[in-house]
């Protein structure tokens, strides 16, 4: 399995296809050229299963703020990330967002 590790001195990303401690010389970071990595546990822990589930900000949207499929809240996106809908400029009062809340939202 594939392992999401970090760099201890420069906390770069990089995925390793074993375990750190598995490796006799571990690769070399090609952001600061140490060998030191750890697993990414917050990775492991919240973001994977976020996206084995699309759920965060891992859901994707098929609005038609973009004609392609793109992540909530994203750009012209037609929500934000919590799922409200976003309103025209023209719409808002006070300089403030406006947000609805509903159920029923169409991704």
């Amino acid at each position: 399995m594939k392992m999401h590790t970090r760099c201890k001195p420069c906390r770069a990303r990089r995925k390793l296809s074993r375990h750190p401690d598995e490796y006799q010389l571990q690769p070399r970071c090609t952001n600061c050229g140490e060998r030191s990595w750890v697993v990414d546990q917050y990775r492991h822990r919240v973001e994977l299963p976020q996206m084995r589930a699309k759920a965060g900000r891992y859901r994707s949207c098929h609005c038609d703020g973009y004609h392609f499929a793109h992540r909530i809240g994203f750009g012209a996106c037609k929500y934000h990330l919590g799922g409200g809908l976003r309103l025209p400029v023209a719409e808002q009062s006070d300089g403030q967002a406006k947000q609805i809340e509903f159920d029923n939202i169409p991704f």
